[in-house]
C-alpha cells in the first residue's frame, strides 16, 4: 500500500488514506479523488470544501429513503500513489436509494459524479454534463464511520489516467458512525462527511499494492484517532 503526501496551509504535511475496505466492496487505491475537511482533521487526509453534508431523507411509506452526499471545494487527483495534481472549483455528488428496510435498492437511481478543474493538467470537467467522473452505483456497505458503496458504468473525462469502466468504488467517512438506515422508521438524518475518496482502480495493481499489508493497521488507528 502506498500513500502519497501534500501540503496545507492550516495543517502539516499528512498522507491519504487509502486503506478504506468493506465486504463486498472494492478496495480504495489510485487514480483517486479526494476531497478532505482541512478544518476537522478526521482521518489524517487534508484538501479543502466548503458545503458537506450527507442528508437521508425519507420518502415516505413505501418509497423508501433517499440518500444524498455533497460536497464542494478544492480536491486533489491522485493519478498513481505518487502522482497528484491539485484541483479546485470541484464538486463531488452522490444519490442513493433505500428500501423502507433500509436495504440498498439497486433498482432506483444511483449516481456519484466528480466535476472540477485541473489546471497543471489541462483537465476540465466543472460542466456537470461533462464531469471529470461520473458511475451508477450497484452496491452498499458501512462499518462504523466508513461508508462504501461499488460502482459500475464508469465514464472519464479526456485526460483522466487509467480510469476504468467497473466495477470499482466509492468511500467516504463520517464525522459520526453512520446509522443502519433501516433504524431511522421514518425519521431524516444529516451528518458531515470526514473524507471522500472515489476510486477506480485496476484489480492487478491493488493485487500489486495489497501486498504491503497495511489495510487493516491503517484502518483501524484512523477509526481509534477520529
Amino acid at each position: 500500500m502506498c500513500f502519497g503526501v501534500l501540503g496545507s496551509d492550516n495543517a502539516a504535511a499528512l498522507t491519504i488514506d487509502a486503506s478504506a475496505s468493506l465486504p463486498g466492496i472494492n478496495p480504495a487505491g489510485q487514480p483517486s479523488f479526494n476531497f478532505n475537511d482541512s478544518g476537522n482533521d478526521y482521518s489524517g487526509t487534508i484538501d479543502s470544501w466548503y458545503t458537506n453534508i450527507v442528508y437521508i431523507a425519507y420518502n415516505g411509506t413505501g418509497n423508501g429513503y433517499t440518500l444524498y452526499a455533497y460536497s464542494e471545494g478544492d480536491f486533489t487527483y491522485w493519478e498513481d500513489e505518487t502522482t497528484s495534481y491539485q484541483g479546485i472549483d470541484g464538486t463531488f455528488s452522490l444519490e442513493a436509494q433505500f428500501n423502507d428496510d433500509g436495504s440498498f435498492n439497486a433498482a432506483g437511481t444511483n449516481t456519484v459524479s466528480i466535476t472540477g478543474l485541473i489546471p497543471d493538467i489541462g483537465v476540465d470537467g466543472s460542466d456537470p454534463l461533462d464531469p471529470l467522473m461520473m458511475a451508477t452505483l450497484t452496491d452498499f456497505a458501512f462499518q462504523d464511520d466508513l461508508v462504501g458503496f461499488s460502482i459500475d458504468n464508469i465514464s472519464c473525462a479526456t485526460g483522466i489516467i487509467n480510469c476504468v469502466t467497473g466495477p470499482e468504488s466509492v468511500y467516504f467517512y463520517t464525522a459520526a458512525n453512520f446509522p443502519d438506515i433501516g433504524s431511522l422508521a421514518g425519521n431524516d438524518y444529516q451528518t458531515t462527511m470526514a473524507s471522500k475518496t472515489t476510486v477506480p482502480v485496476p484489480a492487478a495493481a491493488w493485487l500489486m499494492l495489497s501486498g504491503l499489508g497495511l489495510l487493516g493497521a491503517f484502518a483501524q488507528r484512523r477509526r481509534r484517532t477520529a
